[in-house]
């Protein structure tokens, strides 16, 4: 089937000549409106000259197609802004960004000056920042985005006297392995291309013959389908020119895990070292203790739903994990927006929540510090033991006749999803000073004082309780009031709440009502 571009915009950087410009043109002819950038500077930098951009989109419009040049610096981040602005003022949106633009300035590591060093990495690297930094918001708000980024041999097996474009084109890989994961759930991928072909850049280490053999039209295929709406897959390296295309990766070796019982020496690692460095069964890996078997376009099933769709009833997969918060009025509280990066942790806190197995109250609960998760948890008692579902919590299995099974819900006596993340967080040794916990019903009385043991500051809760005794939630406010970051109820759209609270107690019996 024929990929096309139509309705779609595409910015490409450093597209005045070779690469870029044959992705431009081939972007053009399928359809899509293009910006081609390029400050029109020399291969090491110097200089700037907008004929370069200008003659390409005179290219594509005599081609019958439509294009806008920009003439920014990639290296500025005004200028980063500018292109993606250049593209929202032209054409209304944006969906592809092809990081391009490059410089070289080679020579041996031991001569290398610091602004050798600098002007390569503000072009490449700070290049790609200022650029995607700008973009980025464009593609999470329409649930669609195109990346390609740019690296090469030199920086994937390296390459004498490139230290300086090397080390930038390898810090390629990092950006998009960190950007594969935040762009996911927007339905933004991103890949890299590590090109070889004839360019104004390859001229200075490869021989005339080479070049005009290498031809930028050779690359463009790979480049063209990775940005295009049918290429699903994100976190891919690929090689392309010279007529041939393959797949290159960071992957990692079974090697061997001796455990921490006892401490190991470098007379050990001697010992075992051919096993340690074996790539025998060597996997690619996603992030960072997750193989590549649970890919994005793997994780996403048939019966995901794909951004803006609702969940379907009865799936199993998690809830979506962005939610839009706002200001909530709460007795003896200040009213508060919640930023967005605390919307996507307590998103995640209700994606925890589905593993709740309890026949009453759910609950999901996340503690986070410095932006990073450190330990999640949810209420119900392990798999291994009779659980909620089995009725083996005695509240709940009615054996005091008191209640409607499945009905009675008293935080005292449950197991909490608060303390269970507290309890994982020690069980792997991690410290949750100074950190925040955001959970979905306000933490109980017990919980509250193992969340400030274990130095936890603050506390971002959805659902409130009330409890009838009124000594009670006076003692429970004041041991509340010694979270030093506060306590906040906020509003967010949850779309579970009848099912999380199914089991909420009922007027007039023992324990805490959930409203």
């Amino acid at each position: 089937m024929a990929i096309s571009f139509e309705g779609q915009v595409a910015l490409v950087t450093g597209a005045g000549a070779g690469l870029g410009r044959a992705y431009a043109m081939d972007l053009a002819a399928r359809g899509a409106k293009v910006v081609v950038n390029d400050l029109g500077g020399d291969p090491h930098g110097v200089g700037e000259n907008r004929a370069a951009a200008q003659k390409v989109v005179d290219e594509i419009k005599a081609a019958g197609g439509e294009a806008t040049p920009n003439y920014d610096s990639v290296a500025d981040y005004d200028g980063g802004f500018n292109m993606v602005k250049t593209a929202i003022d032209a054409y209304g949106r944006l969906d592809v960004v092809i990081c391009n633009a490059g410089i070289l300035r080679d020579i041996a590591f031991h001569n290398m000056s610091e602004d050798d060093w600098d002007k390569v990495f503000a072009v490449h690297i700070k290049g790609s920042f200022t650029v995607l930094r700008a973009a980025w918001p464009v593609f999470r708000q329409q649930s669609y985005g195109r990346v390609v980024l740019t690296t090469s041999s030199s920086g994937i097996y390296g390459q004498f006297g490139q230290a300086n474009y090397g080390a930038a084109k390898t810090s390629m890989l990092g950006l998009m392995n960190v950007l594969k994961q935040e762009g996911a759930k927007y339905n933004v991928n991103v890949n890299t291309v590590a090109p070889v072909a004839g360019t104004r850049l390859t001229q200075t280490v490869m021989p005339q013959e080479m070049i005009d053999r290498l031809k930028p039209e050779l690359v463009a295929p790979a480049v063209v389908y990775m940005v295009s709406k049918e290429c699903q897959d994100s976190g891919l390296i690929i090689e392309a020119g010279a007529g041939n295309f393959n797949r290159a990766a960071i992957v990692k070796g079974p090697g061997l895990q001796p455990g921490m019982a006892d401490a190991m020496s470098a007379e050990w690692c001697q010992e075992n070292w051919g096993k340690i460095t074996s790539l025998e069964g060597a996997e690619p890996m996603w992030r960072t203790g997750q193989t590549s078997r649970t890919t994005w376009r793997r994780r996403r099933r048939p019966d995901r739903p794909r951004p803006g769709q609702p969940r379907r009833e009865g799936g199993t997969h998690c809830l979506p994990l962005l939610f839009l918060g706002r200001a909530v009025g709460f007795a003896g509280m200040e009213r508060e927006r919640l930023p967005a990066m605390d919307d996507y942790f307590m998103g995640i806190a209700m994606a925890v929540r589905e593993r709740a197995n309890c026949k009453g109250q759910r609950v999901g609960a996340l503690i986070v510090r410095d932006k990073r998760i450190l330990a999640t948890g949810y209420n119900g008692t392990p798999s291994d033991m009779d659980n909620c579902l089995d009725g083996g919590c005695f509240r709940c299995d009615n054996r005091d006749g008191q209640f409607q099974p499945g009905t009675a819900y008293d935080i005292c006596i449950c197991v909490h999803a608060e303390q269970n993340a507290v309890l994982s967080a020690a069980r792997f040794g991690t410290p949750t000073e100074g950190a925040t916990i955001y959970t979905t019903t306000r933490p109980c009385f017990g919980c509250t004082k193992e969340l400030l043991q274990a130095k936890v500051i603050s506390v971002n809760f959805i659902h409130d309780w009330t409890h009838p005794d009124d000594e009670f939630m006076r003692q429970y406010r004041l041991i509340q009031a010694r979270f030093t970051g506060g306590i906040r109820q906020v509003a967010i759209d949850d779309p579970r709440a009848a099912w999380a609270r199914a089991g909420r107690v009922l007027p007039g019996e023992t324990g805490h009502r959930i409203p």
